[in-house]
C-alpha cells in the first residue's frame, strides 16, 4: 500500500471510500448472480471478495479488449514512475557491482 494518506488524509479517505462502495457492489452483484445459478452461497465474506478480486483481472482484459484501450507497459507498475523504477534500477546496479568489487578484495 502506497503511502499517500500520509499526504493528504481527508482526501485519501474519500478515494478509499469509493473504492469500497465498488468493491462491496461488485461483491453483490457476484453474490447474486451465484444465487440466481442455483449454485450454492459464499459463505464467507472473504471468500467473496477473493472471488472478485480473481474476476476482477478476467474483467478488465475483457474491457480492455472491447473498448480498445491499449496501455503503455509502465502501467502494470503501481508504486514507481517510469523514471523512479529507471533511477532505482541504477542505484541497484551500482549497489551490486559494488558489492562484487569489495568481495573480490576479500578474497585477495
Amino acid at each position: 500500500m502506497s503511502k499517500y494518506y500520509q499526504e493528504n488524509l481527508e482526501s485519501y479517505i474519500e478515494s478509499f471510500k469509493e473504492e469500497t462502495t465498488v468493491q462491496v457492489a461488485f461483491m453483490k452483484i457476484l453474490d447474486e448472480e451465484i444465487v440466481d445459478r442455483g449454485l450454492p452461497p459464499v459463505e464467507k465474506t472473504s471468500e467473496l471478495f477473493s472471488m472478485v478480486e480473481s474476476i476482477g483481472y478476467a474483467a478488465d482484459a475483457r474491457h480492455k479488449l472491447k473498448n480498445n484501450i491499449v496501455e503503455s507497459d509502465y502501467d502494470y507498475v503501481s508504486y514507481f514512475k517510469k523514471d523512479d523504477m529507471l533511477t532505482e534500477l541504477r542505484s541497484m546496479l551500482r549497489e551490486e557491482v559494488a558489492r562484487f568489487f569489495d568481495q573480490g578484495k576479500t578474497n585477495e
